[in-house]
């Protein structure tokens, strides 16, 4: 491998050596960057769900709770006894109560579909109608202050005797009806049996066919009497668009974020953001993740949704009255990653830019010096071949390829030179032999110095022959050198030609210059792999390779400027994390404060509610109080009325007797007379009428004795009636008198309903407060973990800056000298 890059062209070695340094400094350079802001992105986002999915889960306990409170306040309010009895009451006394009653208020009511509600007042046949015009206002404002779908009041036997919105389940039995096995049906007959102090009846949502198969869920509660006696039922139907909007107020997540509410059966609760339909009892969650959580506890998860998104979310469990349910908030990944693939995308765009020019200068450079190189290589190899006709190109250049070519052409005319020679010393020999021949017969001695003359010529021609073939081959090895890449290779000079010395030391000064300034080259290159961009192509250049040198000095300008660039960016960043590592830690503490206060104010508000509690169960024992001093008085009442009576009778009985004394009085005076007739005749009579007499005399005494009897008899009747008067004259003050009494109680136990009413209400709205209270405290704790995160973040953000910024740290940039500019291209070198 070493040898196949040595051996390597310097055409094709120039730019694969630029192309492959920039590439490795660009690609790890931008998948640094991406991973680390890839990783503070999706640690940010999944922080930001977490919260989100907490605070939406916080938001819709607080709102069952809340409900729930509500229930429990209205089911022992004695108001809600009075009304259910009282409509109970009237329901029974009406004809036929289901048709007559739907009739009123559903068939016959001129409001549109929905609004049936606003009718008050009805002609039902019974005194339902004025009761219903009574307690309907206040029952209504309840539903729409609170948000209820409806609210239901159900008798003992089952009969649904009042609803607000008077949908198709009004004035039905839930123990025999049409209605009977739906969710209401279920709450009802759970609540009916379930005990005052136990919890509230929850059933979960279900289609609801009254209200059109909209999902409906209901809660309920046994109105029970202080004495144990159960009255009936109150029942809500939950507020599904209040639930629906506690799940999908997103306004700090992106627009592609989701919110939802998922049942133990993994179909939705409340509608999908994501979605155009109503995805509410319809849509169902298959994620393992999110069906894990039921029950459980709270987790992050990734995967992909319905719509084949990629996501990433927080889940967190709730349970309320036995219900589970999971507080779902997601994101899809592609559009939070949107921002950085984009980025990404971009410094990809540009990384290959940057490479493609760096690599079109290095070809076009290699290119400017290997192509010269090649035409002269072509030359020498004719030349040395000995063609010595060979035009030599290049001969016109500056640089070191133009010295190069004027060397070759000076050696090619050195060998045209020797060639001229070599033609000529053979005419001359074939002159020297011919005055020789033609001498021969002159002189043997000049005969004999003319062949050693000869043989002294044809050694100096042979010795100028070899010195040139010497030449030609080592300047072949110098020239097939040059081509493989190598420069070190030299031209021996051991000639005793001074000619042929001066030549071979041309080309020897020749190649030391090209290899000088590639090693140069070869220098600088190796320096920018180490990292130091301190280091530029020093010297005197010509030509092609003074357009080298400005090319790599750019080049080491422009790499040391993107890693200024780098550096700068990591050091605004350490900076940015730090301000935002101290604002944030600023911002926990605040958090902090505002949760003691908090703390404190659910303390207070809590021994507040403790304290109307007590009053309101004060005034619920003054309540009973008053109501017993009432029936008391009611009942004084009744005997106050009965002993009226019952003097009037002895007075009428008095008036009786008196007349019946009298007859008996009018009876004596008869017999009295008759007895003194008969006393008178029996005179007349003589003797004969003596007896007689004296039984006329008896019973004329028995007579007066009756009489007697008979007038004391009624003057103590007399007496008795008058007696009577006045007694049935003070039974009527004191009936009146009790009657004003039970009034005044009656009076005061309404004012004691109406504060009792006040202040369970009141109780209600500082439970609301106290929860709400304790909702913004978790709130404020949650942002308080949420500052405590963003710290956390800021330290890793400020660690991974300063892990760039070592990153960039390996490149030398500044040092001794680092301040100047690269060296001109004129510059003389040492």
């Amino acid at each position: 491998m070493r040898n196949w890059f040595r051996n390597m062209a310097i055409g094709r070695k120039l730019p694969l050596a630029i192309g492959l340094l920039l590439t490795l400094a660009v690609a790890t350079l931008s998948a640094a960057s991406y991973m680390m802001s890839r990783s503070l992105i999706v640690n940010q986002a999944a922080n930001n769900l977490k919260g989100a999915a907490y605070s939406h889960a916080k938001q819709v306990e607080g709102l069952l709770h809340a409900i729930d409170t509500d229930i429990k306040a209205r089911a022992t309010t004695p108001s809600t006894a009075r009304t259910l009895v009282a409509l109970s009451d009237a329901f029974k006394a009406t004809t036929d109560p289901q048709t007559t009653l739907q009739r009123a208020y559903i068939t016959d009511n001129p409001e549109p579909q929905g609004q049936k509600d606003n009718l008050v007042n009805a002609v039902t046949g019974s005194s339902y109608g004025f009761l219903h015009r009574t307690h309907h206002p206040g029952l209504r404002l309840l539903q729409q202050q609170m948000g209820y779908y409806d609210i239901f009041l159900i008798n003992n036997d089952g009969d649904v005797v009042y609803s607000v919105f008077k949908e198709t389940d009004f004035a039905t039995n839930l123990m025999t009806g049409e209605w009977a096995d739906t969710g209401l049906g279920d709450a009802f007959r759970q609540a009916r049996e379930s005990d005052q102090d136990a919890e509230s009846v929850f059933v979960d949502f279900a289609p609801y066919e009254p209200s059109a198969f909209a999902p409906a869920a209901f809660i309920a509660r046994p109105v029970v009497l202080d004495t144990g006696e159960r009255l009936g039922v109150i029942a809500y139907q939950m507020p599904i668009g209040e639930i629906n909007s506690a799940m999908s107020d997103l306004l700090s997540l992106p627009d592609t974020a989701d919110g939802f509410l998922v049942g133990s059966d993994g179909y939705l609760r409340t509608d999908s953001l994501q979605s155009d339909k109503n995805d509410i009892l319809v849509t169902k969650i298959e994620s393992p993740y999110i069906l894990s959580t039921l029950g459980g506890t709270a987790q992050s998860y990734k995967g992909i949704d319905r719509s084949g998104r990629s996501i990433m979310g927080h889940a967190v469990p709730i349970r309320f009255l036995g219900t589970e349910y999971v507080a779902v908030v997601q994101i899809s990944k592609s559009a939070l990653l949107s921002g950085l693939n984009t980025a990404a995308a971009l410094q990809q765009i540009l990384g290959v830019t940057i490479l493609t020019i760096a690599i079109g200068i290095g070809i076009i450079t290699s290119r400017s010096i290997t192509r010269p190189l090649g035409n002269l290589t072509t030359a020498v190899s004719q030349i040395a071949g000995g063609d010595n006709h060979t035009k030599v190109p290049e001969t016109d250049r500056t640089c070191e390829i133009g010295q190069l070519a004027r060397a070759t052409e000076v050696f090619r005319q050195n060998a045209l030179q020797i060639s001229t020679l070599s033609a000529e010393q053979d005419k001359n020999n074939r002159a020297m032999q011919a005055m020789a021949a033609e001498r021969e017969a002159a002189s043997l001695r000049e005969f004999e110095l003319i062949k050693k003359r000869e043989a002294t010529d044809r050694a100096a021609v042979a010795q100028r022959e070899a010195m040139m073939q010497q030449l030609g081959e080592s300047f072949g090895r110098v020239v097939e050198a040059a081509r493989e890449g190598e420069f070190s290779t030299r031209v021996e000079a051991d000639f005793e030609d001074a000619t042929l010395i001066t030549l071979a030391g041309g080309i020897n000064a020749l190649m030391a210059l090209i290899d000088d300034n590639l090693s140069r080259t070869r220098s600088v290159m190796k320096s920018i792999a180490e990292g130091d961009l301190t280091q530029y192509m020093d010297g005197t250049f010509h030509g092609d390779f003074a357009d080298l040198q400005d090319s790599m000095n750019v080049m080491v300008d422009s790499l040391r400027n993107l890693v200024e660039d780098i550096t700068n960016s990591s050091m605004t960043l350490t900076a940015s994390s730090g301000e935002l590592r101290q604002t944030s830690g600023v911002l926990s503490q605040q958090a902090e404060r505002n949760a003691a206060a908090l703390e404190e104010t659910s303390a207070a508000l809590t021994d507040l509610s403790s304290r109307v509690t007590s009053i309101h169960q004060a005034i619920a024992d003054a309540n009973q109080s008053a109501q017993t001093a009432r029936n008391t008085a009611t009942a004084s009442e009744t005997v106050a009325t009965e002993a009226t009576i019952a003097m009037d009778r002895i007075a009428e009985g008095s008036r009786e007797i008196t007349r019946a004394v009298s007859v008996i009085n009018d009876i004596s005076f008869q017999i009295n007379l008759l007895a003194l007739n008969a006393g008178v005749e029996a005179a007349r009579a003589g003797d004969s009428g003596r007896g007689f007499a004296v039984v006329a005399a008896e019973v004329r005494k028995l007579a007066q004795d009756v009489g007697d009897s008979a007038r004391q008899i009624t003057k103590v009747i007399k007496q008795s009636d008058q007696d009577v008067s006045d007694g049935v004259r003070t039974v009527a003050e004191a009936r009146a008198s009790l009657q004003a009494i039970a009034q005044s109680v009656i009076a005061i136990s309404e004012s004691f309903d109406e504060v009792s009413i006040a202040i369970a209400e009141q109780s209600v709205g500082i439970q609301s407060i106290a929860t709400s209270i304790q909702h913004i405290d978790d709130r404020s704790q949650r942002q308080a973990a949420s500052f405590e995160e963003v710290t956390a973040s800021s330290h890793l953000l400020s660690t991974q800056a300063e892990t760039l910024t070592r990153m960039t740290r390996q490149f030398k940039i500044a040092g001794a000298g680092a301040e100047d500019t690269a060296p001109a291209a004129g510059a003389t070198v040492a």
